[in-house]
């Protein structure tokens, strides 16, 4: 996979989609795929999703519904600043959960 790393953001599939609603539609901040597995995904897709820069948004069932997602802008402040690269999904995630 990626050298230096992926985010991969997993929250329900409504987060989802409205995440991808908001995200994709409006600010065009990532791609909206096809609904697929991570599970079953051959190793050369996996590859290619993640060596592009964003996150992979999937749902609890590791489903994949986009990639290439931009996850900072506004969003409400929490989570350990003492992790720094943690902290901008954990601040995604506590802004959607909310």
């Amino acid at each position: 996979m990626c050298r230096h790393g992926t985010s991969i953001v997993i929250m329900e599939k409504r987060g989802i989609v409205a995440e991808i609603d908001n995200k994709l539609s409006r600010d065009r901040r990532g791609f909206k795929v096809e609904p697929f597995s991570l599970a079953e995904a051959q190793e050369e897709v996996l590859q290619g999703i993640t060596a592009i820069d964003g996150a992979v948004f999937a749902d609890l069932n590791g489903d994949c519904y986009a990639i290439g997602v931009i996850v900072d802008g506004q969003m409400v402040v929490e989570g350990d600043y003492g992790r720094g690269h943690v902290t901008i999904p954990s601040r995604t995630i506590s802004r959607v959960t909310k």
